[in-house]
């Protein structure tokens, strides 16, 4: 009986943490994604609520978020998405488009030709979403799409550094929206798509880079920072 006790505590373990995992994957996709903006406080129960869970995962997995710098909080406990400056911006860009283009070349080399028609089916919903309006929407297929293509880079720690990345930068894309439509002559990931599908490693990267940094680019030109009020 001592046995059969010990046996099961490890099983119950693994629910506990898989939920919680569940939890904080759901978490960080949204703010990758752009779905807070910058300043939001993100209030516990408030997305515990829309999560569908208890409090405590969600908690667990702010701190892990902050921790990751993703996320800010207070000396007073409070969480919320932090501000960008216009310098920090463009470091992390950067370090996307070095990252990423690497990431885009070696899945060039590696990509099933049967993932292919998936890809370009969320490149062409990526370019009508352009004329909706809908900058959430937009984010959610450029995320899926680029992360689609970087899967198969067969590195686990380029996909961490770029994961990290977009925790940083991905808040303050939202600001695309300014002019969405404008964006697909800055768009790249046709010509990604193309270079990957030939095998075309240094093509691949190479669109990847200028697509990442067009958008930066931009963003430097049209949008707001957290710190043009002190230049």
């Amino acid at each position: 009986m001592k046995q059969a006790g010990a046996a099961a505590q490890p099983l119950k373990h693994i629910r506990f943490l898989r939920k919680h995992e569940i939890v904080y994957e759901e978490l960080k996709l949204a703010v990758m994604t752009g779905q807070f903006e910058p300043g939001q406080r993100l209030k516990l129960r408030d997305l515990a609520a829309a999560l569908g869970t208890s409090p405590m995962p969600v908690r667990d997995s702010l701190g892990r978020l902050v921790a990751e710098q993703a996320l800010q909080q207070t000396g007073s406990g409070q969480v919320s998405v932090p501000f960008i400056t216009r310098q920090l911006f463009q470091e992390l860009m950067e370090a996307r488009a070095v990252n990423e283009g690497e990431a885009a070349a070696r899945a060039a080399t590696r990509m099933p030709k049967s993932e292919l028609p998936r890809l370009e089916r969320l490149a062409q919903d990526l370019n009508a979403a352009t004329h909706t309006g809908d900058i959430l929407h937009y984010l959610k297929l450029n995320q899926s799409m680029k992360f689609g293509i970087y899967a198969q880079c067969g590195s686990g720690v380029l996909l961490g550094l770029i994961e990290t990345l977009w925790l940083r930068a991905g808040p303050f894309l939202r600001y695309l929206a300014r002019d969405l439509e404008g964006l697909i002559a800055i768009n790249y990931h046709d010509e990604a798509l193309s270079a990957i599908a030939s095998g075309n490693g240094e093509a691949s990267r190479s669109a990847i880079a200028r697509d990442i940094l067009a958008g930066m680019d931009f963003l430097l030109a049209h949008a707001r920072f957290y710190d043009d009020d002190e230049a």
